[in-house]
């Protein structure tokens, strides 16, 4: 092996992800936009791939249709809040997080649904306009758990 192979090597470096709010997510009341539920901004990269959850491109929709019903699930317990995929005994977790200074079930009490919206947090928290590169969708809210609170 010649010396610059191995100093190629060493001077590759992953990429380094910067996530805005707390680490990631955010939790709005229902005033914001006025779309009239809790919403729920997470970053892309605690989810992954979004091709099947059933979200849309929120920037590109129709404002007169109504938000698509996307596949994920929300449970939120304590100052905690986790997104899941699939029904009953077969879900498998998306991703999950904690708020320090915002209290999930205030908000979402007396709601069966939350907006979700994936995207660049960090491009989020130096603009709103980044809005409009998430995707969109509503989740239900604590559904079918055992262990989550009505």
């Amino acid at each position: 092996m010649t010396g610059s192979a191995v100093d190629a090597r060493l001077t590759v470096l992953p990429p380094v992800v910067r996530l805005g709010f707390e680490d990631g997510w955010m939790l709005l009341r229902p005033t914001f936009l006025n779309l009239l539920r809790p919403v729920l901004i997470v970053d892309k990269v605690h989810i992954g791939p979004t091709t099947d959850l059933g979200l849309e491109p929120f920037g590109l929709r129709d404002p007169l249709v109504r938000l698509p019903v996307c596949r994920i699930a929300v449970v939120v317990a304590g100052n905690g809040i986790s997104l899941w995929i699939g029904r009953r005994r077969s879900r498998s977790l998306l991703a999950a997080g904690w708020f320090d200074t915002v209290n999930p079930q205030g908000i979402c009490a007396n709601f069966g649904q939350v907006i979700v919206l994936l995207g660049d947090t960090y491009a989020i928290e130096a603009s709103w306009s980044a809005l409009w590169m998430c995707e969109i969708g509503i989740a239900r809210i604590n559904d079918d758990h055992p262990w989550a609170s009505s």
